[in-house]
């Protein structure tokens, strides 16, 4: 049957993510954009923070402007309809620059899924724009 929805087929989706086994569920998060930089504050150099989901052209370009070559698939969180993926590299000019020009808007709205690693190490997982229930911090 033609995929006339261009719905993720399970084996596009599946990738790496956080160890769930050793990681903390963030139960209470009142702040997404502090918790986020934060987040940006503590991961090492060389981070990647894949994103899935955002339309807003302006945000796209933006993260454009810190490109990274990376190989590794990680897990996608969406089924339908197929999202836009970018990876942002995470040194200490992006670093600052993620941290004084995110808004709130965009976590909430234009950033779905997202994960921080570096290499096999996954500092973040967070599914459906940083909810409680869907976010995970490494230990």
């Amino acid at each position: 049957m033609k995929n006339i929805f261009r719905i993720r087929k399970k084996k596009d989706r599946v990738g790496k993510e956080i160890d769930f086994k050793n990681s903390w569920a963030v139960s209470k998060l009142e702040d997404k954009l502090e918790f986020f930089k934060r987040i940006l504050t503590l991961v090492p150099d060389n981070s990647i923070w894949a994103i899935e989901g955002m339309s807003d052209m302006k945000l796209i370009e933006y993260l454009q402007t810190f490109p990274i070559e990376d190989s590794l698939i990680v897990n996608k969180g969406t089924i339908w309809p197929k999202q836009k993926t970018l990876k942002v590299l995470i040194n200490p000019i992006s670093r600052k620059s993620l941290i004084q020009n995110i808004t709130f808007e965009n976590l909430d709205w234009e950033i779905i899924h997202q994960h921080i690693y570096n290499d096999e190490k996954f500092y973040l997982t967070s599914y459906d724009n940083l909810h409680e229930a869907c976010t995970w911090i490494s230990n």
